[in-house]
């Protein structure tokens, strides 16, 4: 694993793909290029400075369309895995510390099975990641929540921006990494049951505790106390239930008494203890 390998980015396919036409465009029509250039030196006549501009428009803009198209698309993956699963999905996409994390964790799992975005979904049964066309959603990968052990939100660096992220760490194989998740949803992702979940930013947040609020679900079905869940230890195994209910009502008992300590306090006697003078042995030289 070389943290150099490729994402698989789209936009970056989309450059490449450009640059190879346009190279392949010089090749073919050199002799063309090279007598227009020596036709066309002066101000008055700039007419191959028009058409190049036409064409890098263009270029571009075929740009942003496969892009918008793409994106659509994810959305479009997303919405129906939510549609189809009791949880809470997002569209997410693929970066580089994503993908080391990743390898380093499922080593037997293709991480170019995702693709570029990919569909997160969390549910009663753990974290799934899912893949494939719009209309044909597959799962690629599924993590257990006996797996998970803390789910956080923090931020990734993409360039020289900083952008929302859901952090969960892992545990599987004798490995234990932080998997680090860029959430990216669409606007048509930005709202779980009729309630706007806000702006790409504030709903990055609000899917991070949505899934926070499904592994805390976990934990308490499996055994754990609301306190405990709220307060997870670095190991999620479930505990024994009657381990939890016992240490709920010794934790109650001990607020109880916190609670009735400065009433005593105050009802008890004050008992007034006399001191005995000290005595000292002279020290003989």
């Amino acid at each position: 694993m070389t943290s150099k390998k490729r994402t698989g980015g789209g936009f970056k396919a989309a450059i490449v793909l450009f640059v190879f036409f346009a190279l392949l465009a010089v090749v073919v029509f050199a002799d063309a290029i090279e007598t227009r250039i020596q036709l066309l030196p002066t101000p008055e006549r700039p007419a191959f400075a028009r058409p190049l501009a036409v064409a890098i428009l263009i270029a571009l803009g075929i740009v942003v369309l496969v892009r918008f198209a793409r994106s659509r698309r994810a959305s479009g993956r997303t919405l129906r895995v939510r549609d189809a699963h009791d949880g809470v999905a997002a569209t997410a996409t693929r970066t580089r510390a994503f993908v080391q994390a990743f390898e380093g964790l499922y080593p037997e799992v293709s991480v170019r099975r995702l693709g570029y975005r990919f569909t997160l979904l969390a549910d009663g049964e753990g974290i799934a990641f899912w893949s494939g066309a719009g209309r044909r959603p597959a799962r690629v990968l599924l993590v257990s929540w006996d797996d998970v052990r803390s789910v956080r939100s923090d931020t990734v660096s993409v360039g020289e921006a900083s952008r929302p992220a859901l952090i969960v760490r892992i545990r599987h194989a004798g490995a234990s990494l932080e998997l680090p998740v860029l959430l990216t949803p669409g606007r048509r992702e930005q709202s779980v049951g009729g309630e706007e979940l806000g702006k790409r930013g504030e709903a990055s947040f609000a899917i991070v505790r949505l899934v926070k609020a499904a592994h805390r679900k976990h934990l308490l079905r499996g055994g754990m106390t609301f306190e405990q869940a709220m307060d997870i230890a670095p190991i999620t195994s479930p505990i024994d239930v009657a381990t939890a209910r016992a240490e709920l009502d010794r934790l109650h008992a001990e607020q109880a008494k916190a609670a009735a300590q400065p009433a005593a306090m105050l009802d008890a006697p004050i008992t007034v203890v006399r001191a005995e003078p000290v005595r000292r042995t002279p020290i003989s030289a």
